[in-house]
């Protein structure tokens, strides 16, 4: 479920006592993977409790090697095929261990200016261009 600015600052107001861990990084290179993992996540292919194997062969759970659910989307094979980027802005998870998970965009991801470029809204006073507004963000 995606949570909003207000539900986020209602979070926060209630409580105080969180850590916040964010990731930056270039397109592809597993930032909401590695969120998802401090999640909670699980490998599908992981031990349930050390003697068996958990989703293996198993149509129903997906493929070996791929996260069982995510907190934060992975890119999906369509998306890795049309180099655009999975992530917008910025998602974020709380955990029930008071965790502030923060997963962002790309960082000068070609596929973000592309879609600055397809909006066609007017540029910012303080971006003097579509590569320097996507450095902005």
């Amino acid at each position: 479920s995606e949570l909003t600015a207000d539900d986020l600052k209602g979070h926060l107001s209630e409580q105080s006592d969180f850590t916040v861990i964010g990731v930056l990084g270039m397109q592809g290179v597993g930032k909401s993977t590695i969120m998802s993992l401090l999640a909670g996540a699980r490998w599908r292919s992981e031990l349930h409790d050390g003697n068996s194997v958990l989703f293996a062969g198993s149509k129903a759970e997906g493929p070996p090697g791929l996260l069982r659910e995510p907190a934060f989307a992975p890119q999906t094979a369509q998306t890795v095929q049309s180099a655009a980027h999975e992530t917008e802005g910025i998602d974020v998870h709380i955990t029930a261990e008071r965790l502030i998970l923060l997963d962002t965009q790309a960082m000068l991801s070609p596929s973000v200016l592309l879609e600055l470029q397809r909006r066609e809204h007017a540029l910012p006073t303080e971006a003097h261009s579509l590569e320097n507004l996507a450095m902005l963000q």
